[in-house]
């Protein structure tokens, strides 16, 4: 079961049956190539992974979020199928494995299905994630370098089985926050750690408004802050470009319509 629990989703295990196995100790004695071994037992699967999850900080809104609950209308089937086809041929062993970026409009399920992947790579794969929003991120390192613990934050984040940031490119471009990107993309690159990520910003510039910003600068602040190179660095976008799949998120805006 999984509720909403203050600003994070929690899982709790339902109260079940004794093990028959290990007695309820979560231990069992196995024996491993002659050897009497001391082994975590099979049905502290589900607990360990619930552990995992809560670990994730997934967003209280989020709770519920999956991928069967979705909505897929017309518009909406072409990035559930594709995010759908990236999580069955998930293999984090695989040196080609990629992540995820999904990207559109504010309001198109984004983040819903962020956190239904990571949802399915915690109980499905049992692999530790971490879910961090953009600028709550940057408020936290900055925090921490007035407490002298910045090392040990941004440690934590490069360090992450699976790191998801919601609302990439967020923020005020500043230079600290360019700088802090920087080092967490270029570390998790470098280690080809999985980012998956969801940003408000289209990936690419279109030609005809770079174009026309060469003659007209004030388009730099108004088309062209919509795509991400612009809201990030042409390295750091070159290193996300080369690490995720990209995968345009459209349709009509869900609050607005349930609004109606």
């Amino acid at each position: 079961m999984i509720e909403a629990v203050g600003p994070c989703a929690v899982a709790r295990l339902i109260e079940r049956e004794q093990c028959a196995f290990c007695g309820g100790i979560g231990y069992r004695q196995l024996n491993i190539d002659g050897i009497d071994r001391m082994a975590r037992c099979r049905c502290q699967r589900l607990p360990d992974r619930i552990s995992m999850y809560n670990k994730a900080k997934v967003p209280a809104k989020h709770a519920g979020s999956r991928m069967e609950n979705f909505e897929r209308s017309s518009d909406k089937m072409i990035p559930w199928r594709a995010v759908r086809t990236w999580l069955d041929n998930f293999d984090i062993a695989s040196p080609t494995q990629k992540g995820l970026l999904l990207f559109g409009d504010p309001g198109r399920g984004k983040t819903h299905l962020l956190c239904a992947v990571i949802y399915e790579l915690v109980f499905r794969y049992g692999l530790p994630c971490r879910f961090v929003e953009f600028t709550h991120m940057m408020s936290d390192v900055r925090e921490a370098i007035e407490k002298g613990i910045v090392s040990s934050t941004v440690g934590k984040i490069v360090d992450a089985t699976i790191l998801a940031i919601d609302e990439l490119g967020q923020g005020r471009k500043t230079d600290f926050e360019i700088s802090v990107l920087d080092e967490i993309i270029s570390k998790r690159y470098n280690s080809k750690k999985i980012l998956i990520m969801t940003s408000n910003y289209t990936p690419q510039r279109p030609k005809t408004l770079r174009a026309e910003a060469m003659h007209q600068p004030t388009l730099a602040h108004s088309h062209l802050i919509n795509s991400l190179p612009d809201r990030l660095s042409e390295r750091i976008y070159s290193r996300i470009n080369e690490a995720v799949d990209m995968i345009a998120v459209g349709g009509d805006d869900y609050r607005i319509t349930r609004g109606r």
